[in-house]
């Protein structure tokens, strides 16, 4: 299910083979989490992309006084990282939690660079991905 799921969401962009998507599934992890869960924590290490399969999450800074800034609410078929700590490997800065229970497709940062590298296809997925995303923040 969570599977077809992923393939509709990149067959909006590219078509791939039934070889070609297996292959790129294989890089993928099903993760669930419950309500109030967190996913990702300021400070922790925050080295996955995750595509929502279902559920809400929120992502959200806090400052130094303490005030939260709401940054994005991430439902089914969005993605969600803290981006500059996915991409440079330093510890995060936001917070990432379940507003309901939530089930995710999760990939790391080297199984990422791995299937981008291997596959021009899914290299173009996840550039369109990343530039729609950023018009939509």
């Amino acid at each position: 299910m969570e599977l077809n799921f992923l393939r509709a969401h990149i067959h909006q962009i590219v078509c791939l083979t039934d070889e070609e998507f297996d292959y790129a599934a294989s890089f993928f992890t099903r993760r669930k989490y419950k309500k109030h869960q967190y996913i990702i924590q300021a400070g922790d290490m925050a080295s996955q992309e995750h595509f929502v399969v279902k559920g809400i999450v929120k992502s959200s800074y806090t400052d130094h006084e303490g005030k939260e800034y709401i940054l994005q609410l991430a439902m089914e078929e969005w993605w969600f990282s803290d981006p500059n700590a996915f991409n440079t490997g330093m510890p995060a800065t936001l917070n990432v939690d379940c507003i309901e229970d939530t089930e995710t497709l999760s990939i790391s940062f080297e199984n990422k660079e791995k299937l981008c590298a291997s596959s021009r296809k899914m290299e173009y997925f996840f550039r369109k991905k990343y530039t729609t995303g950023n018009m939509a923040l």
